[in-house]
């Protein structure tokens, strides 16, 4: 699946499920059948999980979780930077959806074990019960053009 037409759906379903990905990242899914990276995507427990250990060598106060300037760069980072996508893209619109004003919060790392342990780990849930939504079949495809 690696022509031009197999990049294009790739593109649209890590726009769709993720953040977008890169011509690099594009041409190695393209070359995976469409199914199994969905797969992928909602499975998010079988990715590896991102090695922080080198932004926070160059970034160490995202470590900290003091301000809320460190815990957004620390979250942007695992957005971008992480292997499930999907997953983090869902902890951005529950967190919208459950959102804690940090007025009211008081502390920056409360808004990051908000986000850490309550949406993340809840979403195992939510993708199981979306992956039966998602992909009725295996033959189920996506319209390229929506």
């Amino acid at each position: 699946m690696s022509s031009r037409n197999g990049i294009d759906l790739m593109a649209h379903l890590m726009r769709r499920a993720g953040f977008g990905a890169s011509r690099s990242e594009l041409e190695q899914l393209s070359a995976t059948p469409y199914e199994t990276v969905v797969d992928q995507l909602l499975r998010p427990e079988e990715q590896p999980e991102l090695d922080k250990f080198e932004f926070y060598r160059y970034h160490p106060q995202a470590e900290s979780s003091w301000t809320y300037l460190h815990v957004q760069m620390d979250w942007l980072h695992t957005m971008r930077n992480g292997s499930r996508p999907l997953q983090e893209k869902m902890a951005l619109f529950w967190h919208h959806v459950f959102a804690t004003a940090a007025s009211k919060v008081g502390h920056s790392y409360v808004l990051a074990a908000q986000v850490r342990l309550s949406v993340r780990r809840n979403l195992r849930a939510v993708s199981s019960g979306y992956r039966k939504a998602v992909v009725p079949s295996p033959t189920a495809r996506p319209n390229p053009c929506s």
